[in-house]
């Protein structure tokens, strides 16, 4: 009875009970190559072709990639992604960070003054310490304020120059145009204070008439300052204005000031009217 090999159906030689009978070796070589067709076509069968073909199940890689090209398993390229996605979010939030700290120190450049050269400030100029400038300071229009909130400061403009108490309602200021100086408070000196009274910056003398009567015309008072609570003695800038306008001047804010020095003329005519009569009437 014939026999067959186990893949590929061989039919085998029936052969005799010789186990070195050429049957038997002729039996064993068909096995081996039945076992060897089937082992080549297992491999064969599991393999992809070289162009197409269709792979189920999974690929097993044993490292991860180190060349170009090298496959890799979804793991590693998830891994891979991931780790590059984050890199650019970084770098996108580092240069967004980068951008707006460029234009906060552009922006704080641009409110500074260089501490070197010329330099223009538009707007309001706060310095907290010491200032110190080596060259001239202008302002083109407004004021140099230079103010200390408790001790009040000086105030530059091209109009006039000052000081000004912290509440801004005492002051002694200088007008440029015309350089009158004018004070809220009262004027010390520890010299004299004199008056410009040169012949020479003078026209149009006259003799003060009548002197004695405009002195009778005078009213000197005591009074008490509304905003110092002080006595004093004076005269009222308003009366003396019917007297003698000469001696009375408005200020910028309006208020009236009697030039007290200037009454000495009068007073001296005056002085000299009334030596006169008492000379008559000791003549008698």
């Amino acid at each position: 009875m014939a026999t067959f090999t186990t893949n590929y159906n061989f039919a085998l030689p029936v052969v005799g009970s010789d186990k070195n009978a050429w049957g038997n070796f002729l039996n064993q070589n068909w096995n081996s190559l039945d076992t060897l067709l089937k082992t080549a076509t297992d491999t064969s069968n599991a393999a992809l072709p070289k162009a197409g073909g269709t792979m189920t199940g999974f690929i097993t890689l044993n490292a991860n990639p180190t060349a170009v090209l090298h496959p890799v398993t979804k793991q590693y390229a998830d891994a891979a992604d991931a780790a590059l996605s984050t890199r650019v979010t970084t770098a996108q939030t580092t240069a967004d960070t980068a951008v707006a700290n460029a234009a906060t120190a552009q922006t704080t450049a641009n409110a500074r003054v260089p501490t070197a050269g010329d330099a223009t400030k538009t707007g309001a100029l706060t310095v907290t310490g010491t200032f110190t400038a080596n060259g001239d300071i202008t302002a083109t229009s407004g004021r140099i304020n230079l103010i200390a909130a408790a001790n009040g400061g000086v105030r530059g403009s091209t109009t006039e120059v000052g000081f000004y108490s912290s509440d801004g309602l005492k002051s002694c200021r200088m007008t440029l145009s015309s350089g009158d100086f004018t004070t809220t408070g009262q004027v010390f000196s520890g010299g004299n204070v004199t008056a410009a009274s040169d012949a020479r910056l003078k026209m149009d003398v006259e003799q003060v008439r009548e002197a004695l009567s405009l002195v009778n015309r005078m009213r000197g008072v005591f009074y008490t300052r509304i905003d110092t609570g002080e006595n004093q003695v004076g005269v009222i800038a308003q009366e003396m204005q019917e007297v003698i306008p000469q001696v009375v001047h408005e200020s910028a804010s309006g208020m009236l000031g009697v030039s007290y020095g200037n009454l000495v003329g009068v007073l001296i005519e005056a002085v000299k009217e009334l030596s006169a009569r008492v000379e008559k009437l000791e003549a008698r």
